[in-house]
């Protein structure tokens, strides 16, 4: 069963707050643009029909092969703008900064 399996399936039971969801991070780890099987891909494909947008500091180049059908954004809190929910403050606090 793929890594992100237990994540994808939280997601999808956890009470949906809305359409948009915002992945903060795609590649395999942090600090490269290595996207050789990343837990990124198997999340992001059950969530596509949600509404996907996307930003990875290094590796979005590399992301756009795997995962042309998600919106790219500029940087994380244009990201985090208009992302419907997250049980993290510091993400809820990010996403009220970019709608103001």
């Amino acid at each position: 069963m793929p890594q992100s399996a237990p994540l994808t399936r939280l997601v999808l039971s956890a009470p949906r707050c809305g359409e948009t969801i915002a992945v903060l991070g795609l590649t395999f780890k942090p600090d490269t643009d290595d996207m050789r099987d990343p837990p990124s891909i198997p999340l992001v494909a059950g969530l596509i029909d949600m509404g996907v947008k996307a930003f990875d500091p290094i590796g979005m180049e590399q992301a756009k092969g795997e995962l042309p059908s998600i919106t790219y954004c500029k940087d994380a809190y244009s990201c985090a703008g208009g992302a419907d929910c997250s049980g993290w403050r510091a993400y809820q606090m990010m996403s009220r900064r970019t709608s103001r």
